[in-house]
This record gives C-alpha cells, sequence and structure tokens, in this order.
C-alpha cells in the first residue's frame, strides 16, 4: 500500500481504505511481476514467430521476405552487414609507355624489304633496289608491250592509208622509256651505284657496257646504302 494519498498527498495509515483528509478510495500496490514467467511468454513468443515465417517460406518460397523491418525480441541475431569496399584502380604509369626513338637498323633483323604490290610501284618508282630476274622480266615486258602497240599502229595506218598516225608509235615508245629509267635506277641500286649512272646509256660505247654491268653482275649481298637485300 502507498504511504501517500495520490490525490490529496496526505500521509495514509495501514489498514485504511479511503483517505481520512479527502476520502478518496486507497489502491493497494501491485503484485511484483513474476520474472520467469515473463521470460517464459517472451520465448513462447519468439518461438512462434520463427514458426510462422518457416511456415511462410515454406507455403510460398518464391515469394520475398516481408518488407517491415524486424525489431526488439523477434530477430535479435539479424544485422546489416556493411557494403564492400572497393579496392583502389591501380594507377597506370605513363612513363611506361614512353619508347625513344630510334634509327631504323640497316640490317637483316632491321628493315624489311618493301616488294612491289602494284604496277605503279613495279614500273613507276626509284628508290629501294631491283635485282637481276625481275629487272629482266619487266624490261621484257615493256618491250613486248612496245612492240605489240607498234604493230598494232603500223596495220591501222596502212589500213587507213595514213602514215601520220605511226607517230602515235613514236610517242608510246617515248612513254615506255620512262619506266625503263626507273628500272634502270633501282637496278644500279641493287648495285650499290647512284641512280644518275643511268645518263651512261645516251653515252655511245658506254651504254654497252653499262647494260652489260646491270644485266649479269650480282647486286650487293646484304642491305647498302640504297636499303635492305631484296633476296634476304
Amino acid at each position: 500500500m502507498a504511504n501517500f494519498c495520490e490525490n490529496c498527498g496526505s500521509p495514509l495509515k495501514e489498514g485504511y481504505k479511503f483517505c481520512e483528509n479527502c476520502g478518496a478510495p486507497i489502491k493497494p500496490d501491485a503484485e511484483p511481476e513474476n520474472v520467469a514467467g515473463s521470460f517464459a511468454a517472451g520465448a513462447a513468443a519468439t518461438a512462434a514467430a520463427a514458426a510462422g515465417m518457416a511456415s511462410d517460406r515454406h507455403n510460398a518460397p518464391g515469394q520475398q521476405a516481408s518488407a517491415a523491418p524486424i525489431t526488439g525480441r523477434e530477430a535479435p541475431f539479424i544485422t546489416k552487414s556493411a557494403p564492400p569496399t572497393p579496392l583502389p584502380e591501380k594507377q597506370r604509369d605513363p612513363a611506361s609507355d614512353f619508347t625513344p626513338y630510334r634509327e631504323p637498323a640497316r640490317d637483316r633483323t632491321g628493315q624489311q624489304y618493301e616488294p612491289d604490290e602494284d604496277l605503279q610501284s613495279m614500273f613507276l618508282r626509284y628508290d629501294n633496289r631491283l635485282n637481276r630476274k625481275p629487272y629482266i622480266i619487266r624490261g621484257c615486258q615493256l618491250w613486248a608491250v612496245n612492240l605489240a602497240v607498234g604493230v598494232v599502229i603500223g596495220l591501222i595506218a596502212g589500213f587507213l592509208k595514213t602514215p601520220s598516225i605511226t607517230y602515235l608509235s613514236s610517242i608510246f615508245s617515248i612513254a615506255c622509256a620512262v619506266p625503263s629509267i626507273m628500272l634502270l635506277i633501282r637496278r644500279l641500286h641493287d648495285l650499290n651505284r647512284p641512280g644518275w649512272w643511268c645518263l651512261g646509256m645516251l653515252i655511245p660505247l658506254l651504254n654497252i657496257v653499262l647494260a652489260v654491268y646491270v644485266l649479269f653482275f650480282k647486286g650487293t649481298d646484304g642491305p647498302n646504302d640504297y636499303g635492305p637485300d631484296p633476296l634476304g
């Protein structure tokens, strides 16, 4: 029983059911709660909740769990894990991509011979080198084309009885001289000789010596001053 009245605050005597001052009824003290019974009731409630969750999962495995937060005694073991910390990216050193300039080496493992892939590179280039076999074959091809064009133009001129058409054959022969000079310059480069030596073809007797030289002499073994070896 309380020692003072809850209504007026006057002291109370033992055994009285009403306050002597204000006449308010006196409430008896509440009995202490059974701790063991409370713990048992809480444990029973937790077990019932766990059984209900297991039943829901068994009956509906495809459904997701309820989004309502679980707090208090129902699931004290549930904890929220922190997201994994991403690893820092490895910084690339720009200096590792730097490649110092090196002059192309003139050897078998460095600079490579560039073969001719089309008609322009076969007949209208003066750089690089040309060995004997392709020089002779391409020279014969130019000579055969020039001869065939001359014969066709001569037949047309004889059929039409117009000799002036034969001048076209001379013009075409002059045009064929340009690729012939390009082939000769590249053949001289294969012999490690400068291209201006081709002017020797304009000098009598010297042109014969030069023709024998480019037709029968072998080119430089390995790279020379004008490029890699075509046969390397």
